[in-house]
């Protein structure tokens, strides 16, 4: 086989741009394999972010649960010094009427 200068030149210029094209193309893939390592690192910052409001969250609510429950005792405990306070006054107010009626 036998080529011309011209076809040797053509050949040798379509090799040339192919490898440029290549080269480009790796190029473009290491800079979207970086891209997709920043969006992985992005990613698990995020989900660790997400993760940690979760548990503030979760953490605050459990204090506030502790907190109801420490104010729903010291209010049962109320209702029941009111009531023995109430039932106090109604035996001092029968014995009063008994004294005043006698």
């Amino acid at each position: 086989l036998e080529l011309s200068e011209d076809q040797i030149k053509s050949l040798e210029g379509k090799k040339e741009s192919a490898e440029a094209g290549y080269q480009k193309l790796v190029d473009k893939n290491n800079k979207l394999e970086k891209v997709k390592s920043a969006l992985h690192t992005e990613l698990q910052f995020t989900k660790l972010e997400k993760e940690k409001a979760i548990q503030k969250k979760e953490d605050t609510l459990k204090d506030h649960t502790i907190e109801m429950t420490a104010l729903e005792r010291k209010d049962r405990e109320g209702k029941k010094h009111r009531a023995k306070l109430h039932r106090d006054f109604e035996e001092k107010m029968k014995g009063g009427r008994k004294k005043f009626l006698w």
